[in-house]
């Protein structure tokens, strides 16, 4: 990626940037990066400007600062992510906060794995057909004369302006991985390639665990603003019907459910605390959070859809479930929301 500063505003804009997360046992990281002055010469980024990540101890993320920018300034990151787990899903946005020229997303598989591609909005682009080059399907889809995104982090379905492809690669088994790769199935070393259903828990329970997004950004300033909220029923709260819905109440008057299609599973949950409004997970982490602060246990439940068919068993995904529900136990009862 290059970024050319054009004015004073893009040192901020563009004076820190942040990777995506990674699963720590599955992916290896690598990044470099550099700065162009005006006059042409090249200065790498240090060491001390790059700094790792860690969060819950599974996953990290590293984020890169550039010093001494000028007008003019050309900013170059190259990531390079490599994995021998067989599941790749992750998203490529087309768009930028400024017009982008040309964007593009490239990449390659073992020849034979399927991909899956889903799009926002569903019209965006066509669906990639793989071209083989030696033991790989490689996928590529190219956008050009995109105009900037919306400064609005849920938007409507509606706005070609944030052109968007997810990407999910289906889990094959060693001796499928062997046959694509061209190899003996010993020669993977019995490292296990197909996930199972416990470790799709073991993210999702991540996920609903208050300590994963203690360190992310904004988290202080989003609790301390969900912590006068809670206060209030906090206070002398007593386990009443009454007052259990009566606080129920309160969250579905102040919380506006966004549409499932529009979320960013991966987003800081507690930024609904400020945002008052979230998809279904952000919403069951923030009901969640404010239960627990007020010494009501709750456990999340997994669900999906009918209309999505059946759960394949023989299949484990995190995409297998459409959304969570709570389910608390008070007073005898058993309530699930």
């Amino acid at each position: 990626k290059k970024i050319k500063i054009l004015r004073e505003s893009g040192f901020d804009r563009y004076g820190n940037f942040k990777s995506p997360f990674y699963y720590r046992e599955t992916h290896n990281y690598k990044i470099e990066a550099c700065v162009i002055s005006p006059e042409g010469k090249k200065r790498n980024i240090s060491r001390e400007n790059i700094k790792r990540i860690d969060v819950a101890g599974k996953y990290f993320r590293y984020m890169v600062a550039f010093p001494g920018l000028e007008i003019g300034s050309i900013i170059e990151i190259k990531e390079t992510v490599e994995s021998d787990y067989p599941i790749l899903s992750g998203f490529w946005n087309f768009a930028e906060e400024v017009p982008t020229l040309r964007s593009q997303m490239i990449f390659r598989v073992p020849k034979g794995t399927n991909a899956l591609f889903n799009f926002v909005p569903k019209d965006a682009m066509k669906k990639p057909e793989p071209t083989q080059q030696g033991k790989n399907d490689v996928y590529m889809v190219t956008l050009e004369n995109v105009p900037p995104y919306v400064d609005e982090m849920y938007m409507s379905p509606d706005n070609i302006g944030n052109p968007t492809i997810y990407y999910h690669v289906w889990m094959i088994s060693n001796n499928d991985l062997a046959a694509a790769l061209g190899v003996e199935p010993q020669q993977i070393e019995g490292r296990p390639y197909t996930m199972n259903w416990k470790d799709v828990a073991e993210v999702f329970g991540a996920y609903f665990d208050h300590e994963t997004w203690k360190d992310f950004e904004g988290s202080d300033e989003y609790r301390k603003i969900m912590g006068k909220d809670i206060e209030q029923f906090r206070s002398g709260f007593d386990i009443t019907e009454e007052k259990f819905d009566e606080l129920l109440s309160w969250f579905h008057s102040e919380f506006e459910a966004v549409d499932d299609d529009l979320f960013y599973f991966w987003s800081n949950p507690e930024e609904s605390f400020k945002l008052r409004k979230g998809g279904p997970w952000e919403l069951a982490y923030t009901l969640k959070y404010i239960l627990n602060e007020i010494c009501v246990p709750t456990e999340v439940v997994l669900v999906r859809d009918a209309d999505k068919g059946l759960l394949n068993r023989n299949m484990p995904s995190y995409t297998a479930f459409t959304h969570p529900l709570l389910k608390v136990e008070m007073m005898g009862r058993e309530i699930w929301l």
